[in-house]
């Protein structure tokens, strides 16, 4: 957990410590930008940076949206964010999402030996018949829960970022690493937390 805490320590070095004009901006920025469809992966992006992630997205022919890397942990997003709740998951979306790890493999030297989990956020709650073979690797993560995790995440980093000065302070990485792993912000504890939520579980299949 080391990395990701000194990842954001680089972070909040950089937004500044004098005042709180700057943080208050991004934490303004990623809210605001997870609420819309049009601007929720640049939020998303900039949520993991801040969390300590190692993050990335590339535009190209079958990419995945956002990845969050931290150890030998990688999540890599499929982003839902437009869809309407009502609607049904198909198959074409589901093997989109399947198919991440293997594109991250092959596109994202940093990703090499992790544990990568596509995970699918998106406000739907049904998926069709052909996209359910495809999402037993996917894990699941309800977009409005999303939306509140990211709310207690921004609270945890704005609480520790009160008792920041300077990167490496061994007594405050100690007690950033603390929290982040108490409130399931890690790198491992979330990667685990989201494996027992595979989406074949978590949308109810229809024809």
């Amino acid at each position: 957990m080391l990395r990701q805490v000194e990842r954001m320590e680089g972070v909040l070095a950089g937004l500044g410590t004098l005042h709180d004009r700057s943080f208050a901006r991004r934490e303004k920025e990623i809210l605001a930008g997870l609420s819309t469809a049009s601007s929720f992966e640049q939020a998303q992006l900039r949520l993991g940076e801040l969390l300590g992630f190692d993050v990335g997205k590339i535009e190209a022919d079958a990419s995945p949206d956002p990845w969050w890397i931290a150890d030998d942990v990688c999540l890599v997003f499929e982003d839902h964010a437009g869809a309407e709740a009502d609607s049904v998951l198909d198959a074409t979306k589901a093997r989109q999402a399947a198919s991440h790890p293997a594109w991250m493999q092959a596109n994202v030297p940093a990703c090499q030996g992790a544990q990568i989990l596509p995970v699918l956020v998106t406000p739907v709650t049904k998926a069709k018949e052909g996209a359910a073979p495809h999402l037993n690797s996917v894990a699941l993560w309800p977009l409005q829960e999303f939306r509140e995790w990211a709310k207690g995440s921004l609270a945890t980093i704005r609480e520790l970022r009160r008792t920041f000065s300077e990167p490496g302070d061994l007594v405050w990485r100690a007690r950033a690493a603390e929290m982040l792993e108490a409130e399931g912000l890690d790198a491992p504890g979330l990667h685990a937390r989201l494996r027992t939520r595979p989406a074949a579980e978590g949308l109810k299949t229809v024809k």
